[in-house]
């Protein structure tokens, strides 16, 4: 297993999702090992006596506007860089539990492999789930052709679709896609 000064260096890396529980006060609990994993980091959130908090002002700041936009549906983001400009690569979900204000904060890793997940992309863009997907793969740099396959839709149906994941993202070319998915993903 790495140590924790080499994850320090490559960004937060842990094993499955951290699951935490917390009011709007911030104070946290530990729900599994991998929570416990991610506190053991250090860099994203701390451990302060019995208390958990966030590391910075970077991530108390992160950590408030996760918990105020939560809902009962969820509300997802990604972690932005520490102080120092390193990304930790993590996607953070807050969900609202009850009416007394609970909320289950869960972190995952992001692969690398891919920049974002399908859910990510339509969540943070407002596209389609077909339109996500097709992102997706183009970010992880599979050509229009081989997507075109996958889907069982010809090139032509993809362009068109194409056009409109551009005006949704704000580009015109794909590399400007591919370029925009990927540092939406290093923020």
């Amino acid at each position: 297993m790495t140590d924790t000064s080499e994850r320090k260096a490559a960004g937060s890396s842990i094993g499955g999702v951290a699951v935490l529980l917390t009011r709007h006060d911030l104070t946290l609990r530990a729900a599994n090992l991998a929570a416990t994993e991610l506190l053991a980091d250090g860099r994203v959130l701390s451990r302060n006596g019995d208390k958990i908090e966030p590391a910075s002002a970077v991530y108390a700041t992160f950590a408030r506007n996760l918990i105020a936009k939560a809902s009962d549906e969820g509300y997802r983001a990604i972690a932005p860089a520490d102080d120092a400009g390193v990304n930790p690569r993590l996607i953070f979900s807050a969900r609202r539990l009850s009416g007394d204000g609970d909320i289950m904060l869960s972190a995952r890793s992001m692969g690398l492999e891919q920049p974002l997940a399908d859910k990510d992309v339509m969540e943070l863009f407002g596209l389609t789930q077909a339109e996500a997907r097709v992102t997706v793969k183009l970010s992880a740099g599979m050509p229009l052709p081989e997507i075109a396959t996958a889907h069982n839709v010809n090139v032509g149906t993809l362009r068109a679709q194409l056009r409109s994941i551009y005006a949704k993202v704000g580009v015109s070319k794909q590399p400007e896609l591919v370029t925009a998915i990927w540092r939406v993903a290093s923020i």
